[in-house]
This record gives C-alpha cells, sequence and structure tokens, in this order.
C-alpha cells in the first residue's frame, strides 16, 4: 500500500547545496527527503529537459541549480515562504500582459507551457523550446521550478523580477 504524502515545506541550504523537502501523510508522519543541488549550464540544462526525467531548477542571482526529482515530487505553493511575484498577493504587474516585453508586455506571460503546445502539434524539442523556462528570461533574478513531472504539475515560481512594476489598482495597457 502506498502512502500519500503532501508537501509542507521546501527550502534550498543557504550554499546551495541542497534541497530540503518536508512532507506529512495522512496520520501526520513527517518525511524528509534531501536532493543534492548542483550548478548546471544552460546547454546541459536543455539536454535535461529534453530526456523527459523529472527535474527541480533554482535560479538565483544568475546561476542555475538543479536536481533530478521522483516523478509525484511536488513544490509547496509558497516555496520557502515566497509567493509568486506574478500572483495578486503581491499587487498586479503592470507588464502582466501577453504581448512581448518590446511591446510592454511580459514573454513568460507570452509563452505557453510545453504541455499546451505539445496538444498543439509541436515536436517535443520544439514545445520545450518555445515554452516558458527560467532560463529564457534574464529579468527573472530568483526563481523556482519543476519540469518534466507526470500529469502536468509542474510549478513555475518567480520570486523576484527585475522588471516588476507591482500595481494595487490595474489600468491595462492600451493596444494599438
Amino acid at each position: 500500500m502506498n502512502t500519500k504524502f503532501t508537501t509542507v515545506s521546501a527550502y534550498i541550504a543557504d550554499d546551495f547545496s541542497k534541497l530540503v523537502t518536508v512532507r506529512v501523510d495522512e496520520n501526520e508522519r513527517e518525511e524528509r527527503k534531501t536532493y543534492r543541488l548542483k550548478s548546471i549550464s544552460e546547454k546541459t540544462l536543455l539536454q535535461k529537459r529534453l530526456s523527459g526525467v523529472p527535474g527541480f531548477l533554482a535560479k538565483i542571482n544568475g546561476m542555475y541549480y538543479y536536481t533530478e526529482v521522483p516523478s509525484d515530487f511536488k513544490l509547496p505553493s509558497k516555496f520557502m515562504g515566497e509567493s509568486h511575484c506574478c500572483s495578486p498577493d503581491k499587487g498586479i504587474c503592470r507588464n502582466f500582459i501577453p504581448i512581448s516585453s518590446a511591446d510592454g508586455g511580459c514573454d513568460k506571460v507570452l509563452d505557453s507551457c510545453v504541455t499546451f503546445q505539445l496538444r498543439h502539434g509541436f515536436k517535443r524539442r520544439a514545445a520545450i523550446i518555445n515554452s516558458h523556462r527560467l532560463e529564457k528570461y534574464p529579468w527573472i533574478t530568483r526563481g523556482y521550478e519543476t519540469f518534466n513531472i507526470p500529469g502536468n504539475v509542474n510549478a513555475f515560481l518567480v520570486a523576484e523580477c527585475a522588471r516588476a512594476k507591482l500595481v494595487t489598482t490595474y489600468v491595462p495597457l492600451r493596444l494599438l
């Protein structure tokens, strides 16, 4: 019988050497898992994405840290106590528009996820290259992502964005 666990917290060590998750089951038994993080280049990262193996990626100050994870891996909604930079609880980003960044929107919002592209006929390699990925957006200075998780439960959390212009009242950009 498989015990069902829920991830309740996760964090990265101060030296970026490991990812630690804490999960509990229905009997409130706690399970801690540690995953070794390694620095990774963008080229090697693309190969990892194409491999189909589930992975976790942290982007911190322009550096990428990667580890393989099990296929049932899930990040808690507030990873390391941080919520998504684009979420309403922080305010609405003025650039949160699905048009190119050059035209005042956000390429991350414009790009779709891998699953969407696969459903619309893209080959796997093209879908991965064209989808949103942390390494595509230099203005994301801190973020976390899971990929190749079965059942489309991949996570994409932008914790810090150099382009974010948060406002409490959103006035849409006028499109010509």
